[in-house]
């Protein structure tokens, strides 16, 4: 009742109040933008609205004309550059967003609720959609601004933006708009440019240099994890990592200053390898007193977890990154026989866990009890480096020789036996239908066999590798 009738009913009125109010204030405001900076005295924005829907958000322009658009500030390296002297302090006091009355007028925007996310934060908008938060018209302020503001970070927001959804009510929002008040009055967590969120998790200026130990059950996992071993590596921190590389010869990996440990583990949960595997990694966590453990794979994550227990009560950080859990909706009733009370007990003594699909980021939000939980979609990838784009289809697809009745197709992978390119290409030397267009896009060991099979299937014409 309130949210759908009662609630739009309060925007329209005090939208429209403050409209009339604060006319004289819209006129000053826009005086002394064209005396700092000249024209245009307002800035639009495409934003993401209910249900994802786009629209026009408005402001008082509070930067530069050459700043970069589409860009949110928390984004940028050094925000001053771009921001206008009386930009500083309209951002200061929030009277830049007084357009927005507008925009809640008509019903784009509510007085309170989540706010109104820029199209390159998908990240976020992907967060929210855990909790139901998309469902809601933004808010001029909401639940997460006046608990952090510009001080917490994606999936915080998406937390407490969810937290929003599943309580609303007309004394929350009061709550929320007289709290906002009393934090513009004291400039509460604003921040401009980009946070570091963990900045004090770890103390960068202490005499003895930090210690993580990155811990898998196969040395494959080097590869997956060695542009954050070089990241911290980067930053001082002594980097070790763990795993069996029997299956992955040394030879084969480069660690470039990174210490290496033979794990003697093996992906059978019940081989009594594992057993001695842990007693070895029990003595290495023990004996080298990591700050952190990181660790990966079902067999890797239980032995690393189970060997960290005691230096975690003095301290240590234990992070799993959960690669799909075993135990997913339709999946045999043994794995949840033993996957799934192992995972249970042993989110008690985790700290962070990391999930890369949805199914699991719930189950584990719902029934796990590590301190900290994050979904990452796919395998980690920064969605925020790739935002919607503009795309002239008809011209990529002649640009790619694919005319306006062939069929495309698009394959994205690794160039190895495990996916299967080899299968594909002859398929389509057998289907011999000379509108179909694939393109393989990837690298990897295979790319001058599967460059041999097009070659010697004749389907040069219809299958390309284009690498990445």
């Amino acid at each position: 009742m309130y949210e759908h009738f009662v609630k739009r009913g309060i925007d329209i009125f005090f939208s429209l109040i403050g409209l009339v109010i604060f006319s004289p204030v819209f006129v000053v405001l826009a005086v002394l933008i064209f005396i700092d900076d000249g024209r245009p005295i307002f800035f639009s924005q495409k934003r993401y609205g209910k249900n994802k829907r786009i629209f026009t958000i408005w402001k008082f322009r509070s930067m530069k004309n050459i700043a970069p658009a589409n860009c949110a500030t928390n984004a940028l390296e050094k925000p001053d550059f771009w921001i206008t002297s009386a930009g500083k302090w309209l951002r200061r006091t929030s009277l830049d967003e007084l357009p927005q009355l507008w925009n809640i007028f008509v019903g784009d925007m509510s007085i309170v609720g989540p706010r109104p996310v820029i199209l390159s934060e998908v990240n976020l908008i992907l967060q929210r959609d855990l909790y139901d938060a998309n469902r809601l018209r933004p808010g001029l302020t909401g639940w997460a601004q006046i608990n952090g503001r510009d001080e917490v970070n994606d999936y915080e927001k998406a937390r407490l933006d969810g937290e929003y959804a599943k309580s609303i009510s007309i004394l929350f929002d009061l709550k929320i708009f007289f709290l906002t008040i009393i934090n513009v009055i004291f400039e509460k967590g604003v921040h401009e440019g980009k946070f570091d969120m963990h900045s004090q998790q770890f103390d960068m200026t202490q005499s003895s240099p930090l210690k993580v130990l990155f811990v898998a059950n196969t040395g494959r996992f080097y590869h997956f994890e060695k542009k954050n071993m070089e990241l911290l590596r980067n930053r001082g921190i002594e980097v070790h990592f763990a795993a069996n590389f029997t299956a992955t010869p040394l030879d084969n990996i480069h660690p470039e200053g990174i210490i290496l440990h033979q794990l003697e583990c093996t992906r059978q949960p019940f081989s009594f390898a594992n057993i001695y595997a842990y007693k070895n990694l029990k003595k290495l966590i023990t004996d080298e007193k990591f700050d952190m453990v990181h660790c990966h794979t079902p067999v890797g994550g239980v032995l690393a977890r189970l060997a960290s227990y005691n230096q975690r009560k003095l301290g240590m950080k234990v992070i799993y990154s959960a690669h799909g859990f075993h135990f997913y909706k339709g999946a045999p009733l043994k794995y949840w026989l033993l996957f799934y009370p192992v995972e249970w007990i042993l989110s008690w003594i985790t700290d962070v866990i990391i999930t890369i699909n949805k199914e699991d980021y719930r189950r584990a939000h719902k029934h796990f009890h590590a301190k900290e939980l994050y979904y990452i979609p796919g395998i980690g990838i920064d969605i925020k480096e790739f935002g919607p784009k503009i795309i002239d289809i008809t011209h990529k697809r002649q640009s790619l020789g694919v005319g306006p009745h062939d069929i495309m197709f698009l394959a994205v992978g690794e160039l190895n036996s495990n996916k299967n390119h080899e299968i594909l290409i002859k398929a389509i030397s057998n289907i011999k239908n000379a509108h179909i267009k694939c393109f393989i896009a990837g690298r990897g060991e295979l790319k001058s066999r599967l460059q041999q099979l097009i070659h010697e299937y004749h389907v040069e014409k219809s299958v390309f590798i284009m690498g990445v």
